[in-house]
């Protein structure tokens, strides 16, 4: 019976070693600021596919505050926590000193210098843990406390945000969007439903197929276009200048209008929360059991008046926006499909 039981317990061993990662975790943590070192573009941290270097559970933090991050907005990665900087000029790795708790969690304790040129070093730590045979990054506590535990403070106030423009009415909940406008606490992508962010996401892939841009669910500080982040002044200078023909920036322009329209701009508002002056009415036009149709009609700062009907979905308790109504276009859920649907029909396969 005793070697039975010795035999048996062989066996349950087995699959508990072939987990163990091939690299140490010391190993682990040269190889990745190795990167930085010979200034390799090959890492990011918020890569979350097969390749990431970081665990489950700092995957779900980041893409959970990826996707409550507004379209054209950087997410809370607007710098590489990895260095702990923006820039950097061939990283010089100085020390590491590894504190393995147990067979699965280790503490890399990392000093370095992010310019090979100056002598101001940064020490921060990795908390690393084994996820199938490798070792992942599940954490990273710099001078300013844990990243994991900051994002995922941003993200529940973003949710609480969220969970606090409801109200029982469906026009009382119309009202509080107005309210709660100039806040900017919460993502109007998460008040408009599943079925909308995902043409919103569609629309985002079909406008920039051929750039590589990710849905707006996860870009980076590399990926948003530029020409969005300064003025409309600016940008029609910048196109009255370009070196193209008047038909093509004939076209650019309205290129761009179209991705302002469905992209950038927040559909309650019909443009920028700070183009909002006042509201004049809400007027529920039908309502039934868990369905509305509010009609809003406001004033922006340029003294025009906006109106549209807002069609709304409970679900599970929350109102949602299905769709925005409007009277020189009806349904701009169905105009944005449509728009995605003709620009990926005119994308050549690569």
């Amino acid at each position: 019976m005793k070697h039975i039981f010795l035999l048996l317990s062989f066996f349950l061993t087995i699959p508990a070693l072939a987990q163990t990662p091939p690299l140490s975790p010391e190993q682990t943590v040269r190889q990745i600021y190795h990167s930085y070192e010979i200034e390799s573009d090959s890492l990011y941290f918020g890569d979350t596919t097969e390749k990431s270097l970081i665990s489950t559970r700092m995957k779900n933090v980041i893409l959970l505050n990826d996707r409550l991050t507004l379209p054209g907005d950087i997410g809370w990665l607007d710098s590489d926590p990895l260095c702990g900087c923006q820039e950097y000029d061939h990283l010089v790795l100085e020390n590491i000193t590894i504190h393995q708790t147990d067979v699965s969690h280790a503490d890399a304790t990392v000093q370095f210098r992010p310019f090979k040129d100056s002598p101001e070093a940064i020490t921060q730590t990795l908390k690393l843990i084994a996820e199938g045979d490798r070792w992942l990054i599940d954490d990273i506590i710099s001078p300013q406390g844990s990243l994991w535990q900051a994002i995922n403070s941003e993200n529940q106030k973003t949710l609480a945000s969220l969970r606090s423009l409801q109200r029982e009415r469906p026009q009382h909940f119309v009202r509080e969007l107005f309210n709660r406008l100039d806040d900017y606490s919460w993502p109007w992508t998460w008040v408009v439903s599943a079925q909308y962010r995902q043409a919103v996401n569609d629309y985002s892939q079909a406008a920039y197929k051929n750039n590589d841009i990710p849905a707006f669910g996860r870009l980076s500080h590399f990926a948003w276009p530029w020409r969005w982040t300064t003025s409309s002044a600016y940008r029609n200078a910048f196109l009255a200048d370009a070196p193209i023909t008047v038909e093509s920036d004939n076209s650019q322009y309205m290129e761009m209008e179209t991705d302002k329209l469905y992209f950038y701009d927040n559909p309650i508002f019909f443009g920028k929360e700070s183009q909002f002056a006042r509201l004049n009415s809400i007027q529920v036009i039908a309502e039934n059991n868990d369905r509305a149709r509010i009609h809003v009609r406001f004033t922006l700062t340029d003294s025009s008046t906006k109106v549209q009907d807002l069609l709304l979905h409970r679900t599970q308790g929350q109102w949602e926006i299905e769709d925005f109504i409007r009277p020189d276009g009806g349904s701009l859920l169905k105009a944005m499909q449509q728009t995605t649907r003709r620009r990926l029909s005119t994308i050549s396969p690569k």
